[in-house]
């Protein structure tokens, strides 16, 4: 009696069960995509940047008190030298909540947001208490001249710590509302193997430049004007017709 042929598996979606043969290449390849996929995977994670140190204390409110400078964006000084940039709440500066407060000591509720040394407090509103006139009021400036720095505009709030990635084009957008509504912009130095610098970059005349750079926010850059340190504070003044495009 001459064999049957062997017959081909075929699979019908309304059978209980699946060809063993099927069942066994299904198996094979859907272990070979899960191990590819980890790979795949573990090879992008390490192939990230680090995001960087910085803290935003979310949901922590602490107290401040210190002197208040308005210009040329608003700063806590909560001690002999030492400032905190203040921002306001989302993708806001400060500069309405601390209108008329220059050089009066006031208390505030607000959230730290630190990076390298670098404090900032996003305000509670409502919470400005004026103590009425400081208790100290003079600053170490130091100057040092003109100077052609190479780095990047970020916006400070995000940069500090709100947002992760909080630089280069992953953020360009976030980075053109935060300073388009009053955030302070930063001219970020970054060195190979060591620490970034920060510098607060104005205008040659000290004003805010916000509206003024948003075209080159996370750009490399080639920026020359006049650094100066106002106690813990290094700013760069310099004029937006004057930039650079590194690339």
């Amino acid at each position: 009696m001459a064999e049957m042929p062997e017959r081909d598996e075929l699979y019908v979606g309304y059978l209980p069960t699946t060809p063993p043969g099927i069942a066994r290449l299904v198996r094979g390849a859907v272990l070979a995509i899960l191990v590819v996929a980890a790979v795949i995977g573990g090879v992008l994670a390490l192939a990230q940047k680090p995001f960087g140190s910085g803290v935003f204390e979310f949901g922590v409110e602490r107290s401040f008190e210190g002197i208040l400078h308005e210009r040329p964006y608003p700063t806590l000084e909560t001690e002999p030298g030492k400032h905190h940039y203040l921002v306001a709440q989302f993708k806001f500066g400060a500069d309405a909540q601390v209108a008329g407060l220059d050089g009066q000591r006031v208390k505030l509720s607000g959230t730290l947001i630190h990076r390298d040394g670098q404090q900032m407090i996003e305000i509670v509103p409502g919470t400005i208490e004026n103590l009425g006139p400081p208790a100290f009021t003079d600053e170490v400036r130091i100057e040092y001249g003109t100077m052609t720095l190479e780095g990047e505009i970020v916006d400070s709030k995000c940069y500090l710590g709100v947002m992760k990635p909080g630089s280069e084009k992953p953020h360009r957008d976030c980075a053109v509302r935060c300073i388009s509504g009053g955030v302070p912009p930063i001219f970020l130095l970054r060195e190979p193997g060591g620490p970034s610098a920060y510098l607060l970059l104005v205008g040659s005349d000290g004003r805010q430049l916000g509206k003024e750079v948003l075209g080159l926010v996370a750009e490399p850059l080639e920026i020359t004007g006049e650094v100066v340190k106002i106690d813990n504070v290094f700013t760069l003044r310099a004029e937006p017709a004057s930039f650079r495009r590194l690339s």
